[in-house]
């Protein structure tokens, strides 16, 4: 992708398009967009940066312990969600499974084929055994968000991670919003809706759905043949 430097001030749309991606190996943008927009606009002085990111930074970690599994059938594809979260301090992680649980269990149908996604987390005393972690975040740095204004977010997490940093004020829909990151997503612009933007409206939609189950289709397939 080539940007040239606009004229100073300028309000610039920075649209990462859906690649050609090899089966099993990753090019999504490392550590979510708002890092690339902040780098972009601090190199280049741009007042406002629009993004969004339609790729998927897969969770290998959880895929291959076997936390996310793809099941294919004539039809439909679905993908499941299991793991162990443990909660270091936060006092939210009920609130959040119960949340992350309801909201990324749903389906959309896309080209006649059905896809869903399934998401069944439960809570672990063990940290060892967890596949995710909760943290406290009283220090969470401010992030660039798509209109260009610098907010402290209540929730923060790195796509295709393992942890989740939260704000006393979380809430439902940061919870799921950060498990999105940890599945892989990127934000998305606040008119679409998508439960991956930062929009007052914001919940999963059938395009968060097939975007996953579509990603992870991939993987799944090089696991396949090599059994």
């Amino acid at each position: 992708m080539v940007i040239t430097k606009p004229a100073s001030g300028a309000v610039v749309t920075v649209n990462y398009t859906r690649a050609t991606v090899k089966q099993g190996v990753n090019q999504g943008i490392p550590n979510g967009g708002s890092n690339q927009a902040s780098s972009f606009q601090n190199a280049h002085g741009i007042t406002n940066v629009s993004q969004t990111d339609d790729r998927v930074k897969f969770n290998y970690e959880m895929f291959e312990r076997g936390d996310i599994k793809f099941n294919e059938s004539t039809g439909s594809l679905e993908l499941t969600v299991t793991g162990k979260v443990y909660d270091d301090g936060t006092g939210q992680g009920q609130d959040f499974i119960n949340a992350v649980n309801a909201d990324w269990t749903a389906s959309t149908t896309e080209n006649g084929k059905q896809m869903s996604i399934r998401t069944s987390l439960t809570l672990t005393t063990d940290k060892d055994q967890a596949s995710l972690t909760l943290k406290n975040c009283t220090d969470c740095l401010p992030e660039l968000r798509p209109d260009g204004t610098l907010v402290t977010n209540p929730g923060s997490a790195y796509r295709g991670d393992k942890l989740i940093f939260l704000m006393p004020n979380a809430g439902r829909t940061t919870y799921v919003h950060e498990f999105g990151h940890i599945l892989g997503l990127g934000h998305q612009l606040d008119t679409t809706n998508s439960i991956m933007s930062y929009s007052s409206s914001a919940k999963v939609l059938g395009s968060d759905v097939s975007r996953l189950v579509s990603w992870y289709y991939g993987p799944y397939l090089d696991a396949k043949d090599k059994k």
